[in-house]
């Protein structure tokens, strides 16, 4: 038996349909009960909440976890936790830093959180955090150096990022973008074949409209293991 807190979250299905929470609420103690685990709480989402800001229910949840108030974190489906893929990654890499697991009613998933993911997708965003977390020391060694050498606001952060109350963090549509270099430039693709990719599924460089080559060596440089 493990004491787990549940978190509830409006999110798709397998397909178009929406779940709602108390469909997933259901659901969630029915499974509980048949695994003779305990729900320490259930916590939903406000159908308002938009991005990991303003996700109240979820900050509650993490705290609990943070404080050892449980040993896990259930969820209907990983959607819940967020429709995006980098995002739920850095959310299930919040949750392990913990000490507490991740579970998902939906049998494929519970089989993927038990085991070093198979699916290519997720292990690319992996990968792409890895290197992210790997370079955080020096960065905050770079920006406070920076703040010394330079007037409040200059520069600017590297793709992938942005500045929050003075700190770097992760911007999703951004770390999606790094993800799918690093898919690209695994398989083989030359950075012009990368450029072109990225502009034709919508990803924005950081500034301007298209990809340039350049721009797409800088980055891979980055990700890329020295």
């Amino acid at each position: 038996m493990a004491v787990l807190i549940a978190y509830l979250r409006t999110c798709k299905g397998g397909g178009e349909e929406r779940i709602g929470v108390e469909i997933q609420r259901a659901a969630v103690e029915d499974w509980a009960r048949r695994r003779r685990h305990q729900l320490a709480a259930i916590v939903s989402e406000a159908p308002s909440a938009g991005g990991l800001e303003d996700r109240h229910g979820l900050a509650e949840a993490l705290a609990a976890l943070h404080q050892g108030l449980a040993q896990g974190l259930v969820v209907y489906r990983l959607d819940c936790l967020d429709s995006a893929l980098v995002a739920q990654e850095q959310l299930l890499a919040e949750v392990r830093a913990t000490g507490a697991r991740v579970h998902s009613l939906q049998p494929d998933e519970a089989a993927e959180l038990r085991r070093i993911p198979a699916d290519p997708s997720r292990q690319g965003v992996r990968e792409v955090l890895r290197a992210a977390a790997a370079i955080q020391p020096q960065m905050a060694a770079l920006r406070s150096r920076r703040r010394r050498h330079s007037r409040p606001g200059a520069g600017s952060p590297p793709y992938g990022y942005r500045i929050a109350d003075g700190s770097l963090v992760p911007e999703p549509a951004e770390q999606a973008a790094l993800v799918r270099i690093a898919e690209l430039r695994a398989s083989g693709a030359t950075l012009r074949e990368i450029a072109r990719e990225l502009d034709s599924n919508g990803h924005k460089p950081k500034r301007g409209e298209r990809w340039h080559p350049e721009s797409v060596r800088r980055i891979v440089e980055r990700l890329e293991p020295r």
